[in-house]
């Protein structure tokens, strides 16, 4: 996947780095990101919550 290069805001044109070597993005890969970040947010909240129950019954 690639980021970056020409974004075009309306009337206005910018000119960025370029970053990475593949296609350029599509919208379906921002879904697939939306996805991703909320598995990713999900399982950082299971792991939060499983290590304070385990803290929590160490401390009685």
């Amino acid at each position: 996947m690639r980021l970056g290069g020409i974004n075009r805001y309306g009337e206005r044109v910018e000119e960025r780095a370029v970053l990475g070597d593949g296609r350029p993005v599509q919208a379906g890969d921002v879904v697939r990101a939306i996805h991703l970040a909320r598995r990713v947010g999900l399982g950082a909240a299971a792991v939060t919550a499983t290590a304070a129950a385990v803290l929590t019954r160490r401390r009685g």
